[in-house]
């Protein structure tokens, strides 16, 4: 029996075709490669200078770039500051220095956060 949902319908006459959807990745793999090679990358430096769009700070920044970054300095550097507003580099302004921009990235897990303070304690080991 053909259920009324259509998904179930394309489902069942896909499957009495013989017919096989093609799968679509949508995430290509030169992108995947970069992340790998930039997060490699990450671990070997001891300050990260994070560079923004200003008219868009939250947008132009990789949702990962908090846990690669963990454990280290990361100084964010808002770019095309002339093409906003007083108000808004004001605003911006506010934001990063009462919350920092650590708290604009997604919430580290814990593991992640123990890395980092070992990271960090190895380096600051012999100073």
């Amino acid at each position: 029996m053909i259920s009324t949902d259509s998904n179930q319908y394309n489902n069942d006459l896909y499957a009495s075709s013989g017919y096989k959807k093609p799968t679509v990745n949508w995430y290509p793999g030169h992108i995947a490669k970069a992340e790998r090679q930039l997060a490699e990358m990450l671990r070997a430096v001891d300050v990260v200078v994070e560079v923004r769009d200003a008219r868009a700070p939250k947008a132009t920044s990789h949702p990962q770039v908090g846990e690669w970054c963990a454990g280290r300095p990361r100084i964010v550097v808002l770019t095309h500051v002339d093409a906003i507003s007083k108000a808004s580099q004001t605003c911006w302004h506010q934001s990063y220095t009462s919350i920092g921009a650590a708290r604009w990235d997604f919430q580290l897990t814990a593991q992640t956060r123990n890395q980092a303070m070992q990271a960090r304690n190895e380096r600051f080991k012999y100073n």
